[in-house]
């Protein structure tokens, strides 16, 4: 029960990361580049960035090996890093 609650949750915070994204390049287009959509373009990755993060996070759980967590620890951190550089 607890999990497919969760399901429910991430598939929300997907379509909003999803819906997010398109609003960005529809404004990109027609606006160009300006703060407000620059500061919603880096929100919608950031969340695309989370989802992807939670479901490799379930895929290396279930490989349980050592080394598929290091490199998901490393991938994850380089992410982090890159995107608090690129704001």
């Amino acid at each position: 029960m607890a999990r497919n609650n969760w399901n429910k949750v991430f598939d929300f915070i997907a379509f909003i990361g999803l819906c997010i994204i398109a609003v960005v390049l529809v404004l990109h287009k027609i606006i160009s580049a300006n703060e407000v959509t620059k500061a919603l373009g880096i929100i919608g990755e950031c969340i695309a960035y989370f989802v992807t993060a939670v479901s490799a996070f379930f895929y290396v759980r279930s490989k349980r090996n050592v080394w598929w967590y290091v490199a998901y620890a490393v991938a994850l951190v380089l992410i982090i890093v890159f995107v608090i550089f690129k704001a």
